[in-house]
């Protein structure tokens, strides 16, 4: 987490193997006062971050990316700042698969975008 920052990115990929498919629609955390679902996307050369507020849909058979410049989970309002090898508990809520845990490993953060770069998230820690 960059310092004094109160959010961090989270990232994992969600593959759908049930027989139709699904909707991811919330997140939780203890360690974050809220936890949301997120795409970040280009316009022009400026990045774009929003919440998406009906969820991300999960397809049968094809694996759903939350990384580092598209989908991923921001942790809001985190209560203490999140160290690297540190474990955060974590539950992923699918409109039809329900909630299930998982654990999310803290890594270190990845570099900032280089000079000229635009940024519009609103936050930082993406």
């Amino acid at each position: 987490m960059p310092p004094q920052a109160p959010v961090a990115g989270g990232y994992l990929t969600i593959r759908n193997d049930g027989p139709e498919a699904d909707r991811l629609i919330a997140a939780r955390s203890s360690q974050a006062g809220e936890v949301q679902i997120h795409e970040m996307t280009m316009n022009g050369d400026v990045m774009k971050m929003h919440e998406l507020p009906d969820g991300l849909p999960i397809p049968v058979g094809a694996p759903v990316d939350l990384k580092p410049g598209g989908y991923h989970r921001m942790f809001m309002h985190v209560t203490a700042p999140f160290a690297e090898g540190q474990i955060i508990e974590a539950s992923q809520v699918f409109e039809k698969a329900g909630e299930v845990a998982l654990p999310f490993e803290v890594r270190a953060m990845r570099p900032a975008p280089t000079s000229g770069q635009g940024h519009d998230t609103g936050h930082s820690g993406c």
